[in-house]
């Protein structure tokens, strides 16, 4: 982290301020479709490896993504594919930690994580910064998240969370990461809950 946070700082000589105000929305998708059925098809590999679903070019040449994304493969100049990315782990929280904390994680399903995740190493990078807002929110735990030892204080503000999302049970209400009019609650934060975030 420090090294981006000096590199930010390089940057001002090149046109942008250093302590010009940004945002950064990560969109994790707890579960979903495997990479090899959407990213990282393999089409030459026995039945018993590869998925049902074949590969389409995309308007980028070499890039092939699945059928199911033709929208997608038109936009592919604008963003990129990562396909080396590992974890040793048989489970989906070992996946999770190890991408969003950069370690791999010592024990297996892990409700929580061992490492501060990476809203979490921002938010406790910026805390003298920020008064007003929550530095990091998100919609709910996911399996293998969390601000480890950094502590609550560095945890995301969940609006509405479901525990139930962090403990690997694939079966749940979905939570979903916005409100509509007629949800049961919302995003406004009120004065009991200014209190308790600023007690974390």
């Amino acid at each position: 982290m420090d090294k981006l946070l000096a590199a930010e700082n390089s940057v001002s000589g090149r046109g942008r301020a250093a302590n010009q105000q940004f945002s950064v929305i990560l969109f994790w998708a707890n579960g979903g479709p495997s990479h090899l059925d959407l990213f990282d098809l393999k089409p030459d590999a026995p039945a018993e490896i590869r998925g049902p679903f074949k590969p389409i070019a995309t308007n980028v040449p070499g890039i092939e993504i699945t059928e199911l994304l033709p929208r997608l493969a038109k936009l592919a100049d604008k963003f990129a594919l990562v396909r080396s990315l590992h974890h040793n782990r048989n489970e989906h929280s070992g996946g999770t930690h190890r991408f969003l904390t950069g370690h791999s994680s010592v024990a297996a399903n892990l409700p929580t994580s061992e490492n501060p995740e990476i809203g979490s190493i921002v938010a406790r990078k910026l805390e003298q910064t920020a008064h007003d807002v929550p530095l990091f929110v998100a919609n709910t735990p996911f399996y293998g998240g969390g601000p480890a030892y950094l502590g609550r204080a560095h945890a995301a503000f969940m609006p509405s969370p479901n525990p139930i999302s962090a403990s690997g049970n694939n079966t749940y209400d979905p939570v979903p990461i916005f409100r509509a009019a007629d949800s049961e609650d919302n995003l406004s934060v009120t004065s009991d809950a200014v209190v308790s975030l600023r007690r974390r």
